[in-house]
């Protein structure tokens, strides 16, 4: 008797500790791309290196990569695509994790579905690991979804219905507390990127990057890739704990961080939901692109503007309100007032004095000069603005002249003002 009573509470606890984890499988795998099945494959073809016929662990083709990732989750499955085609269950409402087919009876081609239509995949020689549209992606004949059978993330509304009731009473007696704290933790590591990949260098976050481009609504092409590793490689060298405590952020309190150096202010305004930490690698660079593209838009010049070398280290005016670095690297710059007539020519003496020497020649302009002289710049530089006719501002012996490029004058006569 006692030993039977002893079988029952071990039973009992047995099933209220797996569906207590069972639970928080779900709590941590929640999510449009969170399954099992997605993230595993995202981890094992982070190498991005496709190869007919591979099967891994460092190269694969689309059904190695599938057959490769289902074994490290103990389930054995068909080497081919046609073969995988026949091995899955048809499903007509795909989730996260199903299998997504191409060609005759499936024979083309082979990915996991990640959801909002998208499929992610081995795809070619060129493009390596990628996320692609499900119809419209270029992979010819759809023929259907199809389910792994035995997937643990693929159980049956029966089975979830059945331990429904016991998990909302598990739910109440742990508390709000734990399910909170399971939240953090799935934060803290992302849920759909990687937080920090295997190897070192800038590399390794090709794959994130492509896939942060695609959830911002970019087609992730080789320039526009490009242009995002380029940004990794300046801003942390593909370090994504970098915390910059040296700059003009910083003394604010503010410091740069992650992977492409967002301050907090700005990741929180343009974070993903579910990716709070800038010191994930995916989840900087989720914010980082999205900042861009709500910041400079989503051509060409965008993505020139993130991922050239000098930032704001060339000028240019401001009209907006925002906060911005100046004298990047230790470089001087000057900031003119353009509304305070008086100290932006004080200013402008002084920059001339930095630029171009005081060799003791020069007069002092008086007050009357220097505010004829500083409407003219503020004409110019309104009409640059504007876009008013092709102008550029010159000095030449502390006078300021309008000059169009037609005009024969020889350059040597002038010091240009540069600025953009």
């Amino acid at each position: 008797m006692v030993t039977a009573l002893f079988n029952g509470v071990e039973k009992q606890a047995k099933t209220w500790w797996s569906t207590l984890w069972g639970g928080v499988s779900d709590s941590l795998d929640s999510g449009a791309s969170s399954s099992t099945l997605v993230n595993a494959m995202e981890k094992y073809g982070a190498t991005n290196k496709y190869v007919y016929g591979a099967e891994g662990p460092s190269e694969f083709d689309c059904s190695g990569l599938v057959e490769y990732t289902l074994k490290k989750l103990g389930i054995s499955f068909p080497r081919t695509s046609g073969e995988q085609y026949k091995a899955s269950k048809y499903v007509s409402n795909p989730k996260p994790g199903d299998l997504v087919f191409f060609g005759p009876g499936g024979s083309d081609h082979v990915g996991v579905y990640t959801g909002n239509g998208e499929f992610y995949s081995a795809e070619n020689e060129r493009d390596g690991m990628g996320i692609s549209k499900v119809h419209g992606g270029g992979y010819g004949s759809f023929a259907g979804y199809g389910r792994v059978p035995g997937l643990s993330d693929s159980t049956s509304s029966d089975k979830s219905s059945k331990s429904s009731g016991l998990l909302g009473t598990i739910k109440n007696q742990v508390g709000s507390g734990f399910w909170k704290f399971i939240s953090k933790l799935a934060d803290e590591f992302g849920d759909g990127g990687s937080s920090n990949p295997g190897g070192s260098g800038v590399q390794r976050w090709k794959s994130d990057v492509i896939k942060a481009l695609k959830k911002n609504g970019f087609e992730a092409s080789a320039s526009q890739v490009s242009a995002w590793m380029k940004v990794i490689a300046r801003e942390s060298n593909g370090d994504p704990s970098v915390v910059n405590n040296w700059d003009a952020n910083a003394r604010m309190g503010i410091p740069s961080k992650g992977l492409v150096q967002t301050i907090q202010p700005t990741f929180d305004a343009y974070k993903f939901p579910g990716h709070n930490n800038p010191l994930n690698g995916y989840d900087d660079l989720l914010a980082g692109i999205h900042y861009m593209k709500a910041k400079y838009g989503s051509g060409p010049s965008a993505f020139a503007r993130v991922s050239g070398p000098e930032g704001y280290e060339n000028g240019g005016i401001i009209n907006t309100n925002q906060l911005i670095e100046v004298a990047e690297h230790n470089k001087p710059e000057m900031v003119l007032p353009l509304t305070n007539k008086s100290r932006a020519n004080q200013l402008i003496a002084q920059a001339s004095q930095v630029v171009n020497g005081n060799n003791g020649s020069q007069v002092a302009p008086t007050d009357s000069e220097s505010n004829k002289k500083l409407d003219k710049v503020i004409a110019l530089l309104a009409a640059l603005v504007s876009g008013q006719g092709n102008v550029q501002a010159v000095i030449a012996k502390s006078d300021v002249v309008n000059a169009i490029k037609s005009d024969n004058k020889t350059a040597s006569q002038y010091s240009q003002m540069m600025g953009y």
